[in-house]
């Protein structure tokens, strides 16, 4: 129903300010009402139904409140992750920080059994190998950008020697390197 009567418009429960009165109507206790208006909201035979449905009122507020700012940190956490996965190519030295904890957060330690040198040394050599053929192809962005995650897997590296973290575990379980070391070495004819 449409009116021009303020009277009689749509009332947000979930904002407008409101208290419990005493019902004019007979048969009606109660009366929850829009505060410092003529606006009643709900009539109840009982006052102590007034009080509940107005406790039920205040907790939707609360649940929705609780429900936008849930929505606020979601999109806090959105534009942080984007941020954070999306590669800096020109400002090297701003770069290799972001790229490392872009690096700890994705790869990290939580799946990987091995966390020994070579495994390192393997992370930063295909990391290498990828800007030098992207280089090669005249792919600029692609180069900066893998000579960019060849520092922070160094830069994580030292981390990991300094002991400052151990969150990124590049590469295999060792035992799987000493066998393909073992394996490389019988075929050339040396010892391991």
């Amino acid at each position: 129903m449409k009116t021009d009567n303020p009277a009689f418009a749509p009332v947000d429960l979930l904002t407008a300010d409101l208290e419990i009165d005493t019902s004019i109507y007979k048969g009606f206790a109660a009366a929850i009402m829009v505060k410092g208006q003529p606006r009643m909201i709900a009539l109840c035979r009982e006052y102590a139904d007034a009080v509940q449905l107005a406790a039920i009122i205040d907790a939707s507020r609360a649940r929705a409140a609780d429900t936008d700012r849930v929505r606020e940190l979601e999109a806090k956490v959105a534009e942080l992750e984007d941020a954070l996965n999306t590669p800096e190519v020109e400002d090297f030295a701003k770069a290799i920080v972001s790229e490392a904890q872009h690096q700890r957060q994705r790869w990290g330690a939580s799946h990987d059994a091995g966390k020994a040198p070579l495994d390192w040394f393997w992370l930063i050599g295909y990391l290498a190998q990828k800007a030098a053929t992207a280089h090669s192809a005249g792919d600029d962005f692609k180069a900066k950008h893998h000579t960019i995650s060849t520092a922070a897997a160094l830069a994580n590296w030292h981390a990991a020697i300094a002991g400052d973290h151990n969150g990124m575990r590049p590469g295999i379980d060792t035992p799987a390197i000493e066998a393909a070391l073992k394996s490389t070495a019988a075929k050339e004819g040396a010892h391991p």
